[in-house]
């Protein structure tokens, strides 16, 4: 059985507090010898001239490509002081692995000034600990977790191997060719559990409560208008349908210093806080970055896609109604099948958002756009509230191992078929 469009996940739904997770997922952490990410860190920052703590320097030292590399950097240490940790292998029955191999990779080339391995060396003697490890070896590592933030796989192929036969692995995109090709056991088992995009500092880490909405900016879009990644060609034809549409061309990863670009998120950041609704056609992935941007500006994300795919790829169906926060829509080519769909797409969003909207339809987008930042706030804040990410990670971990059979639990409806 597949899961509606554009609904998805169990109704009603479940939430991070339920008794039955929190008293019943007990996780181990690898995170010491070879899976101890300390010095990986305090590389990092070195080689990217960071102060030895904190996020807010990360606009300015990343690009928008790269920062969505960094999801591990905030939920290793949020996993590594859970509360639903524990220190005892046998008492655990879902098992993190510590070491976070993209992550590794950014810390280059201080890692060899240290320790003296190349990146392989360091992969290899990880494979070699789970491979001897009994508890690894138990189920076949089916409840080992790994993530893995990047699109490239970079990594030494004692390390693929072992985790394509066992581990869930935690990622961006289910959809992912060159994901899917390089595990292809992992994909084929259904052992993915897709994760959100970390946000800017402008956005997350300095988040602000919008207040009134300026009547003169309804619709917001800046980014790249000409990827062939959803059809995003259509928008200004679709602006010419909407009133008071912000649409701007913006190469957010074009060449140059990330510091280049940070001026143009906070103002980015500024202007989406100040629109209701905002376009987010499919990116690199299905749901891009800019879903969960506009859902902690406070704009009402419209998500454009193949409902096959997008369904399938947004983060911790279990635990979020999505219809709650977003509008979903057929791809532009979908709807330009029609001689008048454009313009009859722009008129729902008008039934909305323009000033002349119904009553109940404007206090529906205003609920949407509070219970959006509520949703960031509690599932998506990789800065503010990394236990958050953490928790719904583990939660749909929890779920995954119901399925599987490897945990008994409530929640043992079978995987959607994909």
């Amino acid at each position: 059985a597949r899961w509606p469009w554009p609904g998805c996940g169990w109704k009603p739904k479940l939430d991070i507090t339920d008794p039955d997770f929190t008293g019943g997922l007990k996780f181990y952490m690898y995170d010491e010898g070879p899976f101890d990410m300390t010095e990986a860190d305090k590389c990092m920052r070195k080689h990217r001239r960071l102060p030895a703590k904190g996020l807010k320097e990360f606009d300015a030292a990343f690009k928008v490509n790269e920062r969505e590399y960094f999801t591990e950097y905030t939920l290793l240490p949020a996993l590594k002081n859970h509360p639903q940790r524990v220190r005892d292998k046998e008492k655990a029955n879902l098992f993190v692995i510590g070491y976070a191999n993209g992550f590794a990779r950014y810390a280059s080339p201080c890692h060899n000034e240290v320790y003296g391995d190349s990146d392989d060396e360091w992969d290899d003697k990880v494979a070699a600990e789970l491979m001897e490890d009994p508890f690894f070896r138990r189920n076949g590592g089916k409840d080992f977790l790994f993530l893995h933030s990047r699109y490239k796989v970079d990594m030494s192929k004692k390390l693929k191997s072992v985790l394509d036969n066992g581990p869930i692995i935690a990622t961006f995109d289910r959809y992912s060719g060159r994901l899917h090709a390089y595990w292809r056991e992992t994909w084929k088992r259904g052992s993915v559990i897709v994760l959100p995009y970390m946000s800017s500092v402008a956005l997350d880490l300095e988040r602000q409560i919008p207040g009134s909405k300026d009547d003169k900016r309804r619709y917001y879009f800046r980014g790249n208008m000409h990827r062939w990644h959803g059809e995003r060609s259509y928008l200004p034809k679709l602006a010419e349908h909407l009133q008071n549409a912000d649409f701007k061309e913006v190469a957010f990863t074009a060449a140059g210093k990330a510091s280049n670009f940070e001026p143009v998120l906070r103002e980015s950041a500024e202007d989406m806080r100040k629109a209701k609704v905002c376009p987010s056609p499919e990116g690199d992935t299905p749901t891009s970055l800019r879903l969960f941007e506009a859902l902690v500006a406070g704009c009402v994300p419209v998500v454009i896609g193949q409902a096959n795919h997008t369904t399938y790829t947004l983060p911790f169906p279990s635990l979020i109604d999505y219809d709650s926060i977003a509008f979903f829509a057929r791809t532009f080519n979908e709807i330009v099948q029609s001689p008048s769909g454009l313009k009859d797409f722009a008129g729902v969003l008008e039934g909305y958002a323009a000033p002349e909207a119904s009553l109940h339809r404007a206090e529906k987008l205003g609920e949407m756009r509070q219970e959006g930042m509520r949703v960031f706030e509690k599932h998506f804040s990789y800065m503010r509230n990394p236990n958050g990410v953490a928790t719904s990670l583990l939660f749909e971990a929890w779920v995954l191992l119901q399925q599987f059979g490897l945990v008994k639990g409530p929640h043992q409806d079978p995987a959607p078929d994909m």
